[in-house]
């Protein structure tokens, strides 16, 4: 898939059934699907958490900011915050439009059992409808 940088496209639901999007950003030399977490009454719905295979973010909603870590082998919030103390994060100022289609999605899985299509996983996501 070949996308701009620092893009957002082809915004899906994954089987867990929240959302999921391909994504370029900075000095990535190609895109990588990054997996939205659910937002339940603990989490915290000014900001989305993000996983790909290699890296973790933070997306502050009201900031239209994305945090992002390195690549790493597991990325993980411990990596990211490594990444913010060190320097060595990307942080990405995401375009309007593309951050609005990706809240209209995440907003769209709400559900206190989301569900992917495989129907075997369900997992609390019924806070997605406040960000």
């Amino acid at each position: 898939m070949n996308i701009s940088k620092n893009q957002i496209s082809k915004i899906f639901k994954n089987r867990m059934g929240t959302a999921s999007f391909y994504g370029q950003f900075a000095s990535m030399r190609q895109t990588e699907e990054f997996f939205v977490y659910p937002l339940n009454e603990y989490s915290n719905i000014n900001q989305l958490d993000i996983q790909s295979d290699k890296r973790f973010g933070i997306i502050v909603v009201a900031q239209k900011k994305l945090v992002l870590s390195r690549s790493h082998s597991y990325a993980n919030r411990e990596k990211l915050q490594f990444d913010i103390e060190t320097k060595k994060a990307l942080v990405i100022k995401l375009q309007e439009e593309e951050l609005n289609q990706l809240l209209q999605f995440v907003r769209s899985t709400a559900s206190a059992m989301a569900r992917g299509d495989n129907g075997y996983i369900e997992t609390d996501n019924s806070q997605a409808d406040k960000v």
